[in-house]
């Protein structure tokens, strides 16, 4: 049981070491000193051992001990930490400042301890876990994510479109084991993909789902449930005279796998629609997707990082035709943040469209866009 309180550094990590999920280190924090130590009285410092591993496995120097200043002050109270450390100190290896990030850090470990339960073998169980164990691929069109693309589209008379989605992924609980690079999460998403002129919404595509996914070193996989729900926009039907669209709904189950190479990643799923409505042929229930995506692997910083991705689906119920999306831009990234990624790229699509009401009809169209794929 007392392994499974490890050290602040991998706290910070609560994942597996793989190219998608890196071993957090020192390095990371850029720091000349770090110490692992109990709360102690505001003026009063321990020293770290001379030698010897830490508890989170890499040797530390040790932390000399610094008389009293004005500025060694206890964790403010706003992010008080609770006895049981250890804890990050600052660069010059002291108790870290209040407002500082190596004390939110320290907070935020703290209060990450508090939403894990260690069960038998050391087995720990996380609830809301800070990363994803499968990311939403950059070019699939479907996938959660919040961001919008102004495109050359002029098929409803306008000028151009917007195609928007509002969503995201929250992971709920994962399960994983100090030492072995497995780890099991249970998601959930939900997303409105939108595509409007300057004045009038044309469609709506609804989409949540639940996913159960998994990692075992550079692969990943995904089990979900997920259902997609597509409207006409009001002012499109009155705008065309068209009568409303029988209601489009598919409800299906899809399985995916992904590996990672040194940040390549290529991607495949299989859907099936156990249950649908608005298709001229029900019984048409299969959709295959795949792709690849290739981003500089670890943060960015500040200046970002080029990347290039591309996405194809073939369905049954236009009989398997490919569709492409093709997507390169500029990203900015922070792996071990989740919510901290922004990217803006160029996109080219071709095919059948993506929203369930105009699933039969040919696109083809240039865009750019700016998103973040949480």
């Amino acid at each position: 049981m007392g392994r499974c309180w490890i050290g602040m550094l991998g706290l910070l990590w609560v994942g597996t070491a793989t190219a998608q999920q890196p071993v957090t280190s020192p390095e990371f924090f850029n720091v000349k000193t770090t110490a692992v130590v109990e709360p102690t009285a505001p003026s009063t410092l321990l020293p770290a051992p001379a030698t010897g591993p830490t508890s989170y496995g890499w040797p530390q120097p040790a932390v000399p001990m610094l008389p009293p200043t004005a500025m060694e002050v206890p964790p403010s109270g706003f992010s008080a930490l609770p006895p049981g450390g250890p804890y990050l100190l600052d660069t010059e290896g002291k108790i870290p400042l209040p407002g500082s990030l190596e004390e939110n850090l320290n907070a935020e470990a703290a209060a990450r301890r508090s939403f894990r339960y260690c069960t038998w073998n050391d087995r720990r169980i996380t609830m809301f876990p800070s990363t994803l164990l499968w990311t939403p691929p950059l070019a699939d069109k479907r996938a959660a994510r919040l961001g919008t693309t102004v495109t050359q589209l002029d098929r409803y008379g306008k000028e151009y479109t917007l195609d928007s989605s509002i969503g995201t992924t929250v992971g709920l609980l994962r399960v994983d084991t100090p030492g072995h690079d497995v780890a099991y999460q249970f998601d959930f998403f939900a997303v409105a993909h939108l595509r409007t002129t300057p004045q009038d919404l044309i469609v709506a595509d609804y989409r949540f789902g639940i996913p159960l996914t998994w990692n075992w070193g550079d692969w990943h996989g995904r089990l979900a449930y997920e259902r997609t729900q597509s409207h006409l926009g009001d002012d499109y039907l009155r705008l065309t005279g068209l009568p409303p669209e029988p209601k489009f709904v598919r409800n299906e189950v899809v399985f995916g796998v992904d590996r990672q190479m040194d940040g390549l990643r290529v991607y495949g799923t299989v859907s099936y629609a156990f249950s649908q409505q608005g298709m001229p042929d029900p019984n048409k229930k299969l959709r295959f997707d795949g792709g690849f995506e290739y981003v500089v692997p670890g943060a960015t910083g500040f200046g970002g990082t080029p990347f290039v991705a591309g996405h194809v689906d073939a369905r049954e119920a236009t009989g398997y035709n490919p569709n492409y999306v093709g997507q390169v831009g500029w990203l900015w990234r922070n792996p071990f943040q989740r919510l901290a990624n922004l990217r803006v790229y160029l996109e080219y699509v071709e095919g059948r469209s993506q929203f369930g009401q105009f699933q039969y009809d040919r696109e083809k169209f240039a865009g750019v866009g700016i998103a973040g794929d949480f």
